[in-house]
């Protein structure tokens, strides 16, 4: 081996020697002079090997507790106690180490048994049996939500209160409820033409929908007897609006546009029932449709209703050309413009006045 390997080896065991030697030093000094636990056992066996000693327990509002340990170092189990009188009495170590709080502060009982079963929590009451859970009141059911109104994708008008609609593979009317259309026979006057009340409302209706699809409220019973096959007639009747109703929107509230309201508001259905109340006076203030030229108003009321809507369809065009500089721009009427009628009994105002 080389001489300089053999000499790091030796300062190393040498190293390891020297700091084995200082542990054990420190060692022994904490046992014999930090240590409680080995200083009094140390004292206890010393007591017992030079002869009698005694050993005092403090206690608050009782005088210290005294106990003569044998010459041969047994321990006896009894003390003896000396009250403020003088009188002097004999218990255990184990007595004179219990201190009861209260009224009877300072009486020496036995000590209680401790469990000490894992798990088990410490409570000043007797726990006799096991604790039962209340079940309570079961929970309510969740809330049913309204089913969401049957969508027609493909609706043709029939009439100023009926449509046509595909409802599995076969064809079914449409009533709108809540509303009836103009008389038959009821005439009204826009720009300058008498025309039927009925089919003026009628092409009102066809230019609102615009072959968009629409969702109709039909009662319960309605679709029952209709999927059961015990129906008289395809007719069916209910609220309907342009759109389809969804889930997400059903939750938000969201109100799709009603075409009985619509109707009404623009003065081409009469509600009843008392449904649609507000649309009606709205109808009545602004004087469309079914509550403007109105047959059986005087020709001379007539003429004049004419020459209103006349100026002002004028004034808007005027207004529109003006706004852009160029061309006439888009603008929407206060009734749609009927298609034009003529079934052999209309004829100008100015001809009938004449």
């Amino acid at each position: 081996m080389h001489p300089k390997v053999k000499s790091l080896l030796s300062g190393m065991l040498y190293f390891l020697l020297a700091m084995i030697l200082t542990l054990g030093l420190f060692w022994g000094i904490w046992v014999f002079f930090v240590d409680p636990e080995t200083s009094s056992g140390a004292q206890v066996a010393q007591s017992g090997l030079a002869g009698t000693s005694s050993v005092q327990v403090s206690n608050t509002g009782q005088a210290p507790v005294q106990a003569d340990l044998p010459k041969d170092g047994h321990i006896e189990n009894k003390i003896e106690t000396k009250s403020n009188s003088g009188k002097e009495t004999q218990i255990s170590i184990e007595e004179a180490e219990i201190k009861l709080q209260g009224p009877q502060a300072g009486t020496n009982v036995l000590p209680p048994s401790r469990n000490v079963t894992p798990g088990f929590e410490a409570s000043p009451l007797t726990q006799i049996q096991s604790l039962k859970r209340d079940s309570g009141n079961p929970l309510p059911p969740p809330p049913k939500r309204a089913k969401l109104p049957p969508f027609f994708r493909k609706v043709v008008v029939v009439s100023s209160t009926e449509l046509k609609a595909d409802l599995r593979s076969s064809q079914v009317i449409l009533r709108l409820a809540n509303i009836d259309g103009p008389p038959q026979d009821q005439t009204c006057v826009m720009f300058g033409q008498k025309a039927n009340c009925n089919k003026l409302a009628k092409t009102a209706l066809q230019r609102f929908l615009r072959g968009r699809g629409i969702s109709c409220d039909i009662s319960e019973e309605q679709q029952q007897a209709y999927q059961g096959g015990q129906r008289s007639t395809d007719r069916l009747s209910g609220r309907c609006m342009i759109g389809r109703m969804t889930k997400t929107a059903q939750a938000r509230n969201v109100v799709l546009p009603d075409l009985g309201e619509w109707m009404v508001r623009y003065g081409w259905a009469l509600p009843h029932d008392g449904h649609y109340q507000a649309a009606l006076e709205e109808a009545k203030t602004q004087t469309r449709g079914l509550h403007g030229g109105i047959g059986g108003v005087s020709r001379s009321e007539q003429r004049r209703l004419s020459n209103q809507t006349r100026s002002a369809l004028d004034q808007l065009a005027n207004d529109a050309i003006q706004s852009s500089g160029s061309e006439p721009a888009n603008f929407d009427l206060i009734a749609p413009e009927p298609e034009t009628v003529n079934d052999g009994n209309s004829e100008p105002v100015s001809d009938i006045a004449n």
